[in-house]
């Protein structure tokens, strides 16, 4: 979860966590509270699906860049994204597959987008 924290915080550069919330917010629509982020970056609380999918809208980096393999199983994997149950172990060998065939970033990104568009096209 370290490797969360340290992207997280490239990502606030020399922001305050208060002007950092407030970037996140008016970027994606996504409130994440000041306190939070400290906790993320401290290592002292799990970023959920939902929060890390924010910080890649708002980064414009893709999802897979938080989710190095060392990070697979630290995430929380009991919250909603996008008003659906996600579960990381889904992903998980599909990761692992993705970078032993060094297929980029990007595309598990793109990947993970169309399945949760076609979830939610299916309901």
């Amino acid at each position: 979860m370290k490797e969360i924290g340290k992207k997280i915080d490239i990502l606030k550069g020399k922001l305050t966590y208060q002007e950092f919330s407030n970037k996140i917010l008016e970027k994606t629509g996504v409130h994440i509270h000041y306190t939070s982020l400290q906790k993320y970056v401290k290592g002292i609380r799990k970023p959920s699906i939902k929060i890390l999918k924010a910080l890649s809208e708002y980064s414009q980096k893709p999802l897979s860049w938080f989710l190095e393999d060392s990070e697979l199983n630290d995430i929380r994997t009991d919250t909603n994204f996008e008003d659906e149950t996600c579960d990381i172990e889904e992903y998980k060998e599909v990761f692992k597959l993705a970078k032993s065939k060094k297929i980029p970033p990007e595309a598990i990104n793109l990947f993970i987008q169309a399945v949760y568009e076609t979830r939610k096209t299916k309901e």
